[in-house]
């Protein structure tokens, strides 16, 4: 993990650029504390709020403008919030992939299929739309929960 937020400035400017891009069309402003969280959520990939508030804990940032930041950017579409209670970057803002989650242990394992994407895509051309942006959660048993329950 980078402790000092210096170093998070030169880290992924695109990802800061996009921010702005967008904050830009919806007519809000961009921040100092906007900008260091999402660095820190490109950088982190999935994980936990506290650990946003963790990982930022020498950019001089409250917990409270953190924790603000991070429900604007879930209200905004920015991230999204897991089953799980993890949150991650929206795909406008990382490479787009799909998961599952295990009920039993809580393993993850990422995924995408063109397949999946041609069949999504498919789906919503009789109504007429354009599809920008989805979000495609399994859960179920992991393969090593699976042989666990099936073996006891």
């Amino acid at each position: 993990m980078l402790q000092k937020s210096g170093m998070l400035q030169h880290m992924n400017p695109v990802a800061v650029e996009r921010l702005h891009t967008h904050l830009s069309r919806i007519h809000r402003s961009h921040t100092r504390a906007r900008d260091e969280v999402m660095r820190a959520l490109h950088y982190q990939g999935r994980t936990r709020p506290r650990d946003v508030h963790a990982f930022l804990k020498d950019a001089r940032l409250d917990r409270i403008t953190i924790y603000r930041t991070i429900r604007f950017f879930r209200e905004e579409g920015i991230i999204h919030e897991l089953p799980n209670g993890t949150i991650e970057l929206s795909d406008q803002f990382k490479q787009h992939h799909h998961h599952f989650l295990c009920t039993r242990c809580g393993r993850e394992v990422r995924f995408n299929d063109k397949r999946l994407e041609s069949a999504l895509n498919q789906l919503v051309k009789p109504m007429g739309v354009r599809l920008e942006s989805h979000q495609v959660e399994l859960t179920g048993l992991c393969r090593l929960c699976l042989a666990n329950a099936q073996a006891g």
